[in-house]
C-alpha cells in the first residue's frame, strides 16, 4: 500500500506520502523489539519515495544543475514497541520552512492503530560545492505555492 496526497492545513500546504513497513527479523534487537536504529533507514525511504511520487528524484550533485538533500536536524520520540511480524504504517508529510524541507513522519500499528514512532527530519539543499541553495528549485516551490 501506498499513496500520496496534496495536504493544505491552517495555511500550510503540504504533501503526504504513506506506506506499509513489514518488521523483518533483522529489524529486531535480542527482546524482539524493532531496533531504534532501523527507523532510521524507513524514515530515508519514506523522505525519497515521497519526492519520487510527486516526481522530484533527487540528481546527482556532480550535474551541473545538481543538489543534494543533507539531513541537517533529527529527532525521534518512541510511543510503543513494534515488535518482529508487525506491520507498521509510515506517514510521512513534507513542508517547506524557508529553504529547509522538514518532514513529519509517524508509525502506526496497522493492526491496532498505536502510535509508535514520531520523528522529525529537517533537510537542506546544497550544490555539487555542497554550499546551500539560495531557493528552493522551481519543481520543489511549485509543490507549495
Amino acid at each position: 500500500m501506498s499513496s500520496n496526497t496534496s495536504l493544505e492545513t491552517d495555511e500550510t500546504k503540504a504533501v503526504e506520502y504513506i506506506f506499509e513497513v513489514p518488521v523483518h527479523i533483522f529489524d529486531t534487537d535480542c527482546y524482539g523489539v524493532m531496533w531504534h536504529g532501523a527507523y532510521t533507514k524507513w524514515l530515508e525511504m519514506g523522505r525519497v519515495d515521497l519526492l519520487k511520487s510527486v516526481g522530484i528524484s533527487l540528481p546527482k550533485p556532480e550535474q551541473a544543475d545538481g543538489y543534494v538533500c543533507p539531513v541537517v536536524d533529527q529527532h525521534f520520540t518512541f510511543k510503543h514497541p513494534a515488535r518482529m511480524n508487525d506491520v507498521l504504517i509510515l506517514t510521512s508529510r513534507m513542508t517547506q520552512e524557508g529553504r529547509r524541507l522538514v518532514f513529519q513522519q509517524t508509525f502506526t500499528q496497522k493492526d491496532s492503530g498505536k502510535t509508535v514512532m514520531i520523528g522529525t527530519t529537517k533537510c537542506v539543499l546544497v550544490d555539487q560545492k555542497w554550499k546551500p541553495l539560495r531557493q528552493l528549485p522551481e519543481e520543489i516551490q511549485r509543490l507549495f505555492n
